[in-house]
């Protein structure tokens, strides 16, 4: 991309590098709180680093100072330094980004206009990457697809499911034909839907090839093969596909851009183009070094902001706690990413739009064949990664422990596989913080480890057990701890929001509980969790250095959906390991001679009782609830009532649409002109109308007639 075009862009002297540019052309002079802002950003690796570096080394030397480690034994001390120094870490790194992000603003990208649409020169195709399992599997990836395009729909943007086959010891199976069928069927039913010149829908599937390293045939490189390969596909190159899927690639014509989610995940209501309109704006065009062979400036990836949905955040006491709040917030969807604020670029999480031809100039030869599991964090360091908040994606979060602690282990074991990217000339292309990021991932996933490590020799040591006790689960809770602190700051601390003080009270209260209740269960599931990491670390490192094999197993989160057991026994089958664990400390504890102490007969009854408390908080709620005629009676009346009021308010004298506001005071202004309308006040005002004709409260021709007239006022609109 040519850099020349960033540098005659307007915005490039607004919201850019320029911005010092146009400073000095008109004679400002920045602010000492700006300068001091522009003074960290510039140098911001060293204040983050150092920062980290320098709450770390102070927490733990305050930790061995009061912890009574010092009269430990050498061989004592040393797992004991370890632990503290990764316990610390997590406390330094969450500190870190709690003061950075007050400190700094949220970097907002720009976007193009395309209120004419997208274009022909932009068009984008939605991915779907999945695996043919059956006939319910087919049917939810063809709803799912189909609500992405209701919500997302322009001419030149097309959805696509691209499949494989599972793992076999054949490359083809009897079954193989009728799963291709399920999926053809629904794609044409609906293009018959949807009709349009090209075809909107379109299903993509590989072949099965004999892969060495896994001894079985299956689709190459999975996930990453099936997007590098459709890459290929579109730009006329050889690949897996099976032949036809040439000719279906080639209908589509020149494609600019892939969207690329999960089958258990949706786009907001115009997210695509919003995405579209962001990464082709000038100022994010990706520029790419020739010689390292990444992108220095700009973006290859946009990624949108992740979001839960309403009923996978309140399935269960489990969804609720750990899965923080589901939903986008309405009138604030400004979020802070520190990555992105701080240093120009995000982490990719996998999903989000990319240019097709930047990652494969970029990709090309990066990852060795049946290496890596995790690929999502290498592609955003070599293609760069940008956060837009005005697009969303809807996922689910799991409903239960076990499916989010077998989640956890595929995630683990995908960051460890990729640890070579740090030592060896694999990365020699990074930056020092994109280095960071993935060290990160792996001292992260040691901290069950640390933390329970730490506990265990505080309790059978002459080490000051309540301290440690406490460092680790300041540690464990860091994670949960800050961002409630900054939830409750954001409530209480902002008096432009006009909210009662009892309201900013319980706001306090209520974050900083579910803070201290995740902080008990994590200090609960400790042991269960230092065994998932340790297996996931361990089995990672000896596929990877010793047998090279199974490095590219996979768990869908379909598959791990499907698996999450239910039952008590399910949980304690599960977790059955540390409980003999548990219960071997209880045997110590209790025959050592000693007196015992209450916080070793706490810590270790609480890891025999895990699977009962991780099956109580997994419990799903009811879904069904069944009203009383009393219940019914009165949500008919806030019908009638709400029917009435929209009614009432849509007159002739407003042109039949709802004012954004009743002035009631003074009556001389009651029906002025000049109240304005707003887009959520009109979508609730033909909410109403029709769930009126649905209830029976207004006729057919009341009905028509309220809606012809609405539209026909908006079509007037400016």
């Amino acid at each position: 991309e040519d850099t020349s075009k960033i540098y005659q862009h307007v915005g490039y002297f607004l919201i850019d590098e320029g911005v010092k540019v146009l400073e000095r052309a008109v004679g400002y002079h920045p602010t000492v709180l700006e300068r001091f802002r522009r003074f960290v950003l510039k140098n911001a690796a060293g204040f983050y680093f150092g920062l980290i570096f320098f709450i770390t080394l102070f927490s733990t030397l305050l930790l061995f100072a009061f912890g009574g480690s010092v009269e430990m034994s050498f061989f004592a001390i040393v797992p004991m330094l370890i632990a503290g120094l990764i316990l610390s870490s997590e406390i330094a790194v969450s500190i870190t980004h709690f003061v950075f992000t007050r400190l700094t603003l949220p970097r907002l990208l720009p976007m193009l206009d395309l209120a004419k649409g997208v274009g022909p020169s932009r068009r984008t195709v939605v991915v779907v990457p999945s695996l043919f399992r059956n006939k319910d599997s087919a049917d939810s990836l063809l709803r799912r697809l189909e609500i992405n395009f209701v919500a997302n729909n322009d001419p030149d943007i097309f959805y696509a499911l691209l499949m494989d086959f599972g793992d076999a010891s054949k490359a083809e199976m009897p079954d193989d034909e009728l799963r291709v069928h399920e999926v053809v069927e629904g794609i044409n039913k609906l293009n018959e839907r949807y009709p349009s010149a090209i075809p909107r829908f379109s299903l993509f599937y590989r072949k099965r090839l004999w892969n060495t390293a896994e001894g079985i045939f299956m689709g190459w490189e999975r996930k990453r093969g099936k997007l590098r390969e459709f890459n290929q596909l579109l730009r006329g190159k050889p690949t897996s596909y099976i032949t036809d899927d040439v000719e279906l690639a080639a209908r589509l014509g020149y494609v600019r851009y892939i969207i690329t989610i999960d089958e258990d995940t949706e786009l907001t209501g115009d997210s695509a183009v919003t995405l579209i309109r962001t990464i082709e704006h000038p100022l994010n065009r990706p520029v790419i070094d020739p010689v390292r062979r990444i992108v220095v400036r700009g973006y290859g990836i946009i990624e949108p902001h992740l979001a839960l949905r309403f009923h996978s955040g309140a399935v269960s006491f489990f969804a609720r706690l750990f899965g923080n709040f589901p939903g986008i917030e309405a009138y604030s969807s400004l979020i802070s990413d520190l990555h992105q604020d701080f240093f120009g670029e995000s982490i990719f999480h996998g999903k989000g739009i990319y240019d097709i031809d930047t990652i494969e100039k970029t990709m090309e030869g990066r990852i060795p064949e049946n290496t890596v599991l995790s690929h999502d964090l290498l592609e955003g360091l070599y293609a760069r990664v940008g956060v837009t908040n005005e697009a969303h994606i809807f996922e689910r979060f799991p409903a239960n422990f076990c499916e989010y602690m077998k989640r956890m282990h595929r995630w683990i074991r995908g960051d460890w596989q990729i640890i070579e990217w740090i030592f060896s000339n694999r990365g020699s292309v990074f930056s020092a913080m994109g280095k960071w990021k993935i060290a990160d991932n792996l001292r992260r996933s040691l901290l069950p480890v640390a933390a329970f490590v730490a506990v265990v020799f505080a309790l059978f040591s002459p080490a000051n057990t309540y301290i440690w006790s406490i460092a680790a689960l300041c540690a464990l809770s860091a994670g949960q701890l800050v961002p409630a602190l900054m939830r409750a700051m954001a409530v209480t601390m902002t008096f432009r929001r006009k909210v009662t003080f009892l309201y900013r009270i319980e706001t306090i209260i209520f974050e900083f509980a579910a803070a201290l209740m995740k902080t008990f269960l994590l200090g609960i599931f400790v042991l269960h969790s230092t065994i998932i990491t340790l297996d996931a670390v361990i089995r990672s490192m000896w596929r990877l250095f010793v047998s090279k094999r199974k490095l590219l197993e996979w768990q869908t989160a379909y598959e791990a959906v499907s698996y999450a057991g239910g039952g008590t026994m399910s949980f304690i089958g599960f977790m059955w390991r540390s409980v003999a664990i548990a219960l071997i400390f209880v045997y110590i504890s209790f025959n050592s001679g000693t007196a015992i102490d209450e916080l070793v007969v706490a810590w270790t009854f609480s890891w025999v009782f895990a699977p009962f408390i991780a099956l109580f908080i997994s419990y799903q709620f009811a879904r069904d609830y069944k009203f009383s005629k009393r219940d019914k009676h009165y949500l008919r009346q806030i019908a009638v009532r709400t029917y009435w009021f929209f009614v009432d308010m849509a007159t002739k004298e407003h042109h039949w649409l709802i004012p954004d506001h009743f002035q009631e005071e003074p009556v001389s202004k009651r029906y002025s002109y000049g109240l304005g309308v707003s887009p959520t006040n009109l979508g609730m005002y033909l909410l109403s109308l029709s769930a009126a004709c649905t209830l029976g409260l207004s006729t057919i021709t009341a009905f028509s007639k309220r809606i012809t007239n609405a539209f026909k006022s908006m079509e007037r609109m400016d």
